[in-house]
C-alpha cells in the first residue's frame, strides 16, 4: 500500500512539473519573435519622424495705440521682457501684420534676467498707418535682415550727426503674448530621409524601431525611397505595409506653405 501510495505522488508531482513547464513555454515563447502590428511599424516611423524634423518659431506681437514719433528711426526698449534671448541677432525676424519683412535692428540685448533686456529700432516709415508687428525667433532659422542702415541717435552724435531717433514710452506700447507655432520644416525632412542610406540601423536604434522588422520613407513616388535597394530590399514574400501622409511646411514667417505638400509613403515589413 505505501508502494503504491508512493507512485502515486510522484505521477501527481510530475504531472504538476510538466504543467509548470508548460505554462513557461507558452508564456515565454522561446525562440519566437514578437508579433508587431503594421500600424504600430506605421505610427511610429511617422511620430519619431515628425519629432525631427518639425522645429518651433516664438511669435510675439508688439502693439501701441498713440502716434509714432516724427523722426527717422523709432527705438522699442524692453526692461526684463525681450520677446527672446540670444546672442545672435540672425535668428530673429520682424514682420508687419500682412507678414511683410521689414528692417530693424538689435541693440543690447542682455540675457540677464529671464528673457532679458535690450532695444529694437525700426525705421518709423516702415511702421506708418500700422498699430503693431511681429518679433519672430527660432533658434534653428537665419532671418536675413538688411540692418546696415539703421543706427538709432537719441540725442546729437556729433557734427553732422543730428538726432535722428525717438524713443517709444514704456507705456505707448505692449508686448503680447508669446505665441510658439511649430510646423515641418522641409530642409530637416530631406535631410533626415537622405540620411537614412547611411544610418539606416542608427536610426532603426535611436527611434526604437524593433532591429527584426524594416522600413522605408517613399518622397512623392515609391521610385525615390530611402533607405534604397542597395541598403534594405523589400523581399518579394514580404507583408508590406503602407501609409501616406501630406504635410504643409511651415514658412520662416509662420504661414503655412500651401504651395508646396509634401507627401510621403512609410512603407513597414
Amino acid at each position: 500500500m505505501k508502494k503504491g501510495s508512493m507512485h502515486i505522488d510522484w505521477m501527481i508531482s510530475m504531472g504538476i512539473f510538466l504543467m509548470i513547464f508548460l505554462a513557461i513555454l507558452l508564456f515565454f515563447k522561446p525562440g519566437s519573435e514578437t508579433a508587431y502590428q503594421g500600424d504600430y511599424l506605421i505610427s511610429l516611423v511617422e511620430s519619431r519622424l515628425v519629432k525631427e524634423t518639425y522645429y518651433a518659431i516664438e511669435r510675439t506681437p508688439i502693439a501701441w495705440d498713440s502716434g509714432l514719433p516724427s523722426k527717422e528711426f523709432v527705438e522699442f526698449g524692453f526692461n526684463g521682457n525681450f520677446p527672446a534671448c540670444d546672442d545672435d541677432e540672425n535668428n530673429f525676424g520682424i514682420v508687419k501684420p500682412d507678414f511683410q519683412y521689414i528692417d530693424f535692428k538689435i541693440d543690447g540685448l542682455s540675457c540677464n534676467s529671464n528673457q532679458g533686456d535690450g532695444k529694437i529700432w525700426l525705421r518709423t516709415s516702415d511702421l506708418s498707418g500700422l498699430s503693431k508687428f511681429y518679433v519672430f525667433y527660432s533658434d534653428e532659422i537665419i532671418y536675413t535682415n538688411n540692418n546696415a542702415n539703421i543706427e538709432c541717435r537719441l540725442t546729437p552724435g556729433g557734427p553732422g550727426q543730428p538726432q535722428n531717433c525717438e524713443r517709444m514710452n514704456n507705456d505707448d506700447f505692449k508686448v503680447g503674448v508669446n505665441e510658439i507655432i511649430k510646423g515641418l520644416n522641409s530642409v530637416k525632412l530631406t535631410r533626415k530621409i537622405n540620411d537614412l542610406d547611411g544610418n539606416y540601423t542608427g536610426t532603426k536604434t535611436s527611434w526604437g524601431y524593433p532591429q527584426s522588422k524594416e522600413f522605408k520613407i517613399c518622397k512623392d513616388s515609391f521610385n525615390n525611397c530611402k533607405p534604397g535597394d542597395d541598403v534594405k530590399k523589400i523581399p518579394d514574400n514580404a507583408n508590406v505595409f503602407a501609409k501616406e501622409i501630406r504635410m504643409n511646411a511651415l514658412n520662416k514667417d509662420t504661414t503655412l506653405d500651401t504651395t508646396r505638400v509634401e507627401v510621403l509613403i512609410i512603407r513597414a515589413w
